[in-house]
């Protein structure tokens, strides 16, 4: 049984270097981990599935983490999943999945802010129908899938910072699912210093927190 995850104040982890990927790899890869990065119900199972069919396609550099998620995902019950990944993404502020979380936090700008990935998603096409927020990572993985628009992999990179803080949260609690997110930063364009220094920042300060009427109940972890 998975043991309790413990959250102490992470520390950046080692920065992993992009891997060269065709679209249809990337698209491939960005369309998995937003399966593995909702709730484990029934997207999650075919997406394992999936993944013994194209793995062979995926760089090398890419295999090695999702191998790695997939290994611990086959072994564990289904419901030791599902709580696991409560207690990971749902009670605890450096691994929220909502993007503007990490720029906004819970302040007045958060509003605004996800309204520009609504605006974002309308722009290309596409609309979330999903009982989720427009800036939550894996509807924004399953655009990129779906539309295979390089702007979609350049929002995530200007997002590098929040997927920074949540990697290395994800690493410091023993998650399986940092994996993921290893995965994912894979696929994305190098990152300036300004940015690497902005997410170091923010693994040490956690998002902004002023609180506007909405009572969380992550932990500040």
């Amino acid at each position: 049984m998975t043991k309790p995850v413990r959250f102490l104040t992470p520390s950046p982890v080692a920065p992993i270097e992009p891997v060269a990927c065709t679209e249809q790899q990337i698209r491939t890869a960005h369309m998995l981990i937003a399966a593995w990065l909702t709730y484990p119900e029934e997207r999650f199972d075919p997406a394992l599935t999936a993944y013994d069919e194209v793995r062979d396609a995926l760089p090398a550099g890419i295999r090695v983490h999702l191998d790695a998620f997939v290994d611990w995902a086959v072994t564990r019950p289904r419901r030791e999943v599902c709580e696991h990944y409560v207690e990971v993404f749902d009670q605890r502020r450096r691994t929220a999945l909502y993007l503007s979380y990490y720029v906004a936090g819970d302040t007045r700008l958060r509003g605004s802010a996800i309204l520009g990935f609504k605006d974002f998603l309308g722009a290309l096409g596409y609309e979330n129908d999903t009982d989720e927020l427009d800036d939550y990572l894996p509807v924004i993985l399953e655009l990129s899938a779906t539309s295979g628009d390089p702007l979609v992999v350049q929002l995530l990179a200007a997002h590098r910072d929040g997927l920074e803080v949540m990697r290395s949260a994800l690493h410091a609690a023993h998650s399986p699912y940092a994996h993921l997110l290893d995965g994912l930063v894979c696929t994305l364009p190098e990152v300036s210093d300004e940015v690497v220094e902005r997410f170091q920042r923010l693994i040490t300060q956690g998002p902004p927190t002023e609180m506007v009427g909405v009572n969380f109940a992550w932990s500040t972890s």
